[in-house]
């Protein structure tokens, strides 16, 4: 089965115009697709196959529920790809361009988006913990839901366009480096009024 999948990818490539050269480990996890014409490849589902996709032209390409977990995706064309729950932890997107990419539920973890086009781009539920976000683009990027993401990311985020990006909280310190006592009772009686409210709406339900 494994070589009935790579001559496929060879042939594709040639069918579009350039030959693919493969270098795969024995292990089926290591793979080298860079400078790669792949056009709307049906990748959905694969675990880990390759992690080099450097300047790859995967337009519409389907990753869907598939593990690319640390692949490199540098300078790689990933315009309309569908990433819906792939994970994607630690993957490298630098000057990747992600326009449009539907990615939600899409584990970010660790990724690096360094000058990333992710304008237009679906992130909804994604988690990005312990992401970075370096001169990306993120102009009318939907991020409602995402986890992760810490108040500075989400500060840039809003700056530059992107919508429905989580609530940022901004806390004012005292001198000692703590939340001051005058916003931690704000919080709380802001939650407090919250939960009178859900037991009126309850009780006049009942």
């Amino acid at each position: 089965m494994r070589k009935i999948f790579f001559v496929f990818l060879a042939l594709a490539a040639f069918l579009c115009g350039e030959t693919v050269s493969l270098s795969c480990s024995n292990d089926w996890v290591k793979c080298s697709l860079g400078y790669k014409w792949l056009p709307s490849a049906n990748l959905s589902g694969v675990t880990s196959i390759c992690h080099d996709f450097s300047e790859a032209y995967l337009w519409g390409a389907d990753l869907g529920r598939g593990n690319f977990k640390e692949a490199n995706f540098f300078k790689a064309d990933l315009r309309n790809i569908g990433a819906w729950q792939t994970i994607l932890a630690y993957a490298n997107f630098t000057e990747a361009d992600l326009n449009e990419a539907q990615a939600e539920e899409a584990n970010f973890t660790g990724a690096k988006f360094i000058r990333t086009d992710m304008s237009g781009g679906n992130f909804r539920g994604a988690n990005f913990k312990d992401a970075v976000f370096e001169d990306a683009i993120v102009e009318g990027a939907n991020f409602a839901g995402a986890r992760g993401l810490t108040n500075e990311q989400k500060q840039y985020l809003v700056q530059h366009g992107a919508v429905n990006v989580p609530a940022v909280f901004e806390y004012d310190l005292e001198d000692d480096g703590k939340i001051g006592t005058e916003v931690v009772a704000k919080k709380t009686f802001f939650k407090s009024l919250a939960s009178t409210w859900k037991w009126c709406f309850r009780s006049r339900n009942k």
